[in-house]
């Protein structure tokens, strides 16, 4: 999906492009840009959306359904769990046809975000939230408290 980020576009049509699955040829060729965050993510999949929505018009319920899981993901469990069900599930989707994209797939699901979540678990110890620390939370003070 990388390819699809707009810096990558003109680099996929050059000749020197390396993508993912050339690596093993090495060589000088440039290799493309990582979706370095969730927001780009969601850019690069709207463009996936929009073209095999083009072809499949019917698959467009599904494929925002799973846009919205991703993001729903990321914002509930943090850290880059959500781009590890993303690869996995689309690895899988791309040799089964009958996968539903609308509801999470449960074994890629407990590998990508609960076992991760459980080595390393974020919680906020004032809201109790589990997407931030108590650090980044807005029910923290601003001013650290004076001495009683």
């Amino acid at each position: 999906m990388a390819e699809l980020l707009p810096d990558n576009v003109e680099l996929v049509r050059s000749p020197n492009c390396q993508l993912p699955e050339d690596r093993y040829l090495g060589g000088s060729r440039r290799s493309l840009r990582r979706i370095g965050s969730l927001m780009a993510w969601v850019q690069c999949f709207a463009s996936y959306a929009a073209i095999v929505g083009a072809a499949h018009p019917h698959r467009m319920t599904d494929l925002w359904a799973y846009l919205r899981l991703i993001v729903q993901e990321a914002q509930r469990h943090g850290g880059d769990g959500w781009r590890s069900y993303d690869i996995l599930f689309r690895k899988l989707a791309s040799s089964n046809s009958s996968l539903t994209w609308d509801q999470a797939h449960p074994s890629i699901y407990t590998t990508s975000f609960l076992a991760a979540r459980s080595s390393a678990p974020t919680t906020c110890l004032l809201c109790l939230e589990t997407d931030h620390t108590m650090a980044e939370c807005a029910l923290a003070p601003t001013m650290p408290l004076a001495p009683a």
